[in-house]
C-alpha cells in the first residue's frame, strides 16, 4: 500500500514537470516565431506587396502542376488499363484458337475418362465376376 502511494507520488511529480517543460516551450516559442517572421519580412529584399504577389504567383502554378500531373497520371493508368484490356483479348483469342485447333486431341483424351456411373458398373461387374470364379 505504501509502495503504491509512493509509486502514484513520483508519476505525478514526474507528469507535473512534464507539463512545465510544454509550457515553457510553448511560452518562448511563439514569440520566436513571431519574431522570426517581422526579421524576415523586414529584411527582405523585396517589398511586402511583391513578396505577396509571389507567394501567390507559387501558389497558383503548384495548383496548375498538381492538375497537369494528375492528368497525365489519369492518362497514363487509363492507357495502362487499355493495355491490359487488350492483352486479355489476345489471350483470350489465343486460348480459343488452340482449343479449336486441338478439340479432336481433347476429345480424344476426355474419351478415356469415365463418368461415376460407369466406373461403378464396371467395379461392380468385376466383383460379379470375381465372385463366380469364387463359386467355381
Amino acid at each position: 500500500m505504501i509502495i503504491n502511494a509512493i509509486k502514484r507520488k513520483r508519476q505525478e511529480i514526474i507528469r507535473s514537470r512534464r507539463k512545465r517543460k510544454i509550457a515553457n516551450i510553448a511560452k518562448y516559442s511563439l514569440p520566436c516565431l513571431v519574431i522570426g517572421v517581422v526579421c524576415g519580412l523586414l529584411l527582405a529584399p523585396k517589398s511586402g506587396k511583391e513578396t505577396i504577389l509571389k507567394i501567390k504567383s507559387d501558389i497558383g502554378n503548384t495548383k496548375e502542376n498538381l492538375e497537369n500531373k494528375s492528368k497525365k497520371m489519369l492518362k497514363s493508368v487509363e492507357s495502362s488499363i487499355e493495355d491490359k484490356k487488350a492483352k486479355i483479348a489476345e489471350s483470350k483469342r489465343r486460348i480459343k484458337e488452340y482449343f479449336s485447333k486441338n478439340n479432336d486431341l481433347i476429345e480424344i483424351k476426355t474419351s478415356f475418362i469415365k463418368e461415376p456411373d460407369e466406373i461403378e458398373k464396371s467395379n461392380s461387374e468385376f466383383a460379379d465376376k470375381s465372385e463366380l470364379k469364387d463359386n467355381k
